[in-house]
């Protein structure tokens, strides 16, 4: 029999990423999918409000070299055929 792998999906890039926010996001959930810690993200895109920082719909956060990016957990869904 053969084996299917299906690749993960990460991707860690040398350079800086821009990720726009989407509906539902916050600052752990986008620190999570990245791979780093929320701070760095703060750090990096210089916010003095820190993890307070008001994220919007179509803003865009900048993302620092060397994060890799896990891609969301998709959700399953069952289908009963007759």
């Amino acid at each position: 029999g053969a084996t299917l792998i299906i690749p993960q999906g990460h991707a860690t890039s040398a350079v800086e990423q821009v990720y726009v926010i989407q509906e539902g996001d916050n600052l752990a959930r986008i620190a999570e999918m990245f791979g780093i810690d929320m701070q760095i993200i703060v750090t990096y895109n210089e916010w003095t409000d820190g993890v307070n920082h008001l994220l919007m719909v179509g803003d865009t956060v900048k993302i620092p070299p060397n994060a890799t990016y896990v891609p969301p957990p998709t959700t399953a869904r069952s289908v009963t055929t007759p």
